[in-house]
Parts: structure tokens; C-alpha cells; sequence
């Protein structure tokens, strides 16, 4: 199974951070190329320092934008490395770790990652993994649960999974445009509106600084700017018009296809 990590990424020094962690991963290193799309203050000659290197694999350069481009980052990055078999999405101030900060649950990440690409690779009916940190978790402990009740899907703690099921289902070229927060939300119910199911594991390892949420002072995850670009995208495609990332809910459309897939299925 082929892995590329997609990284945007405007902060050079929490990303050297980020890569002096690698290999925590052990030998999923091999299984793993690194995009980083970057931006300034990023410079093209140090990008590529780290590619002579093999720290990363590849990389795309983007202008300065605020809000920022979540989606076009990412799908930069995405069609990049056409043959993997997974996208696995993290922001550069995640950090791999030798294990946990809590006392109950101690994976270090090479064993909770080792875990998650068995899981993957045993079940190809699932589109979209979120691993997520402890908060929420504690009833769960390392189970990975298909379709909860929970449809919220984020990066969070321990990055997010998509399966290359073709790079114009996951994220459409008409979507480059839309800027600000939610690209989660848009390439998860994408992908799994194509037939696949969504899958959660919490306690994940993986330390990052605190998590943006939406309504925070800072115009990328302003209520104003994801109403009119990526919440709009997917309570129109979804049809269901009072949608919220907030709810924690799936929209009626995707609630749908779950249904009609558990339908098949049983």
C-alpha cells in the first residue's frame, strides 16, 4: 500500500519540527512519500534541499492567500502523486511521537499508524479514516468504528485518510476556487458519496498545537467565509441547506447513501 502525507505548510521552521519526526514512523517510512505544498516564507531553493535529501518527495509552491486555499494546498498535492492508494492529510505543527502523553493509552505512532494501514488494507470498503486525540475517545480505546454516529470528520490530532478512488471524485476542479476552512468536510462526503464508508479512531499519538475551530478570530475559519465557500459546497451538493460542520452530523444526502449502502449489505 502506497501513502502520500500532504502537507501545506506557510511555516518553514514547524515543518523542519515536524520532519526531525519522521521517523518515529519506523519502516512505514518506505511506504510513505512526503508532498509539502508550500507557501512563502517558504523559499523554492529550500523545498528543494529537502528533496535532494529525501526528507520530501515532492512538493508545489503556491502565493500567499487569506483566507487560505485548504483545497487547492491540497489537491496540489494530490495530483502530484497519482498512484498512491492513499492521501493521508496533516498540517505542518503535527508532530509523530514515541508514545502518548496519557497514562491509559501508550501506542507509540508506529504502532498506531502499523495499525491503521492493516486496517486499510483489510477493508477497501472504506473511503475515509479520521484519527483523532484522546478528547472524546476514552470508551473507544484503539477501536476503529465504521460509520459512527458521530459524521464529523477533521484533521484533529492524528491526521485524516482519504482513498484515491480518482482525483476528480475526491475534490472536483471547480472546487480550486473556494477558500477558508472545511476541505475535510468536502473531500470526506465526497468520497464517500461515491460508495464508501467512513471509519474513526481516536487516541492517536500524533501531538499538534491547538485545533482552529470555526468562529475563531481569524478570517480563514470566519462563519462569513465558509458559508460562502465550502459549507455552501456541501449543503447544496448534499441537499441539506442548514448543514453545520458544528452539528457533528452527516448532511441527509450522505446520511442516505450510509443507509442505502447498509441496505446492500445486508
Amino acid at each position: 500500500m502506497k501513502v502520500t502525507i500532504i502537507v501545506p505548510s506557510n511555516r518553514p521552521f514547524k515543518f523542519k519540527r515536524f520532519s526531525d519526526s519522521f521517523h518515529y514512523l519506523g519502516d512505514l517510512r518506505d511506504k510513505i512519500t512526503i508532498h509539502v505544498s508550500a507557501q512563502e516564507p517558504w523559499k523554492i531553493d529550500e523545498l528543494q534541499e529537502y528533496q535532494h535529501g529525501s526528507i520530501i518527495d515532492s512538493f508545489s509552491f503556491h502565493e500567499k492567500a487569506y483566507p487560505t486555499e485548504m483545497i487547492k494546498w491540497r489537491r496540489a498535492g494530490m495530483e502530484a502523486n497519482p498512484n498512491s492508494d492513499y492521501y493521508w492529510f496533516l498540517d505542518d505543527d503535527h508532530q509523530f511521537a514515541n508514545s502518548s502523553n496519557s497514562g491509559l493509552f501508550r501506542k507509540t505512532c508506529f504502532e498506531y499508524y502499523k495499525d491503521v494501514f492493516e486496517y486499510l488494507e483489510k477493508n477497501q470498503d472504506v473511503g475515509v479514516l479520521s484519527c483523532r486525540g484522546y478528547f472524546g475517545g476514552y470508551a473507544w480505546g484503539y477501536e476503529i468504528k465504521k460509520n459512527p454516529k458521530n459524521g464529523l470528520i477533521a484533521t484533529a490530532h492524528g491526521g485524516l485518510f482519504i482513498k484515491n478512488i480518482g482525483l476528480e471524485k475526491i475534490c472536483p476542479l471547480e472546487l480550486v476556487n473556494n477558500v477558508g476552512a472545511l476541505y475535510e468536510s468536502v473531500l470526506g462526503y465526497n468520497t464517500i458519496s461515491n460508495g464508501y464508508n467512513f471509519a474513526k479512531r481516536y487516541n492517536s499519538p500524533t501531538k499538534t498545537e491547538s485545533v482552529k475551530h470555526i468562529g475563531n478570530d481569524n478570517l480563514t475559519y470566519s462563519k462569513e467565509v465558509i458559508s460562502k465557500n465550502n459549507q455552501k459546497y456541501v449543503r447544496e451538493k448534499f441537499d441539506d441547506p442548514s448543514w453545520e460542520h458544528s452539528s457533528k452530523k452527516y448532511p441527509k444526502g450522505i446520511e442516505i447513501c450510509l443507509k442505502k449502502k447498509f441496505a446492500e449489505e445486508n
